[in-house]
This record gives C-alpha cells, structure tokens and sequence, in this order.
C-alpha cells in the first residue's frame, strides 16, 4: 500500500468505532449533520438516499445534509436540492437544511491507491 493510504487507514482506525453494536445516545444533539460527496454521476442515487433518509429521521428540520460537489457539478446540484425539496416536502412538516459546498483537491496523491478488490 501507498504511504498516504496507510496513513488514511490508521487516522480513519482512530476516528472510527467499529463497535456499532449498540446505537448511539443521539439525545444531547441539537442538530444533525450529514455529509455526501459525489458527482453529477452519482446523483440519482444521491437524491434517493437524501430522501429515504429524511423521510426516517424523527425530526428531519433538525438536520442539515451537506453535499461536496466538483466545482462543474454545483449547479447541477442546486436543481438537485430543489428536486429534493419537492420529492420530500409532501412527507416531512420539516424539511432538512441541505448545502453545497465545493469539492477541494485533497492535499495528497491519491493515484497509486488499490480499491480493496484490487481492482483499477
């Protein structure tokens, strides 16, 4: 593996606890945050999981999903939001906040990383 990937690794080891046996104590929050990153590719799949997931969380207005596009696909994304805003309105009273923020390049090289079938 590349050093930057098992740097990734260990830091993503840290901040990850692999132990979801139990569901979290959610209680204290004030707001929930949600982060998706994608491409004008990945939008139809995108849109269903925003919806699909603010049709199940008990309080969607407490919600914010913010969405990471590439600079080309950020507006493409606003029609997204507003088709969002229409597939959801009818069955929330609340609907989540949703907002774009443009994708920034990564500060290391990603291009000798392995999918983890090993595949290109």
């Amino acid at each position: 593996c590349p050093p930057a990937h098992n740097l990734f690794c260990k830091v993503m080891d840290k901040l990850v606890d692999t132990n979801l046996a139990q569901e979290p104590d959610t209680s204290q929050l004030d707001r929930v945050h949600v982060v998706f990153s994608a491409n004008w590719d990945m939008f139809p799949g995108l849109l269903t999981t925003m919806v699909s997931l603010s049709r199940n969380l008990q309080d969607p207005g407490e919600c914010t999903i913010h969405v990471i596009l590439p600079k080309k696909d950020l507006s493409a994304g606003e029609e997204l939001v507003e088709c969002f805003k229409r597939e959801v309105g009818p069955f929330v009273h609340q609907l989540p906040a949703v907002v774009l923020h443009e994708m920034r390049a990564l500060p290391f090289n990603t291009s000798e990383f392995i999918a983890p079938d090993q595949s290109e």
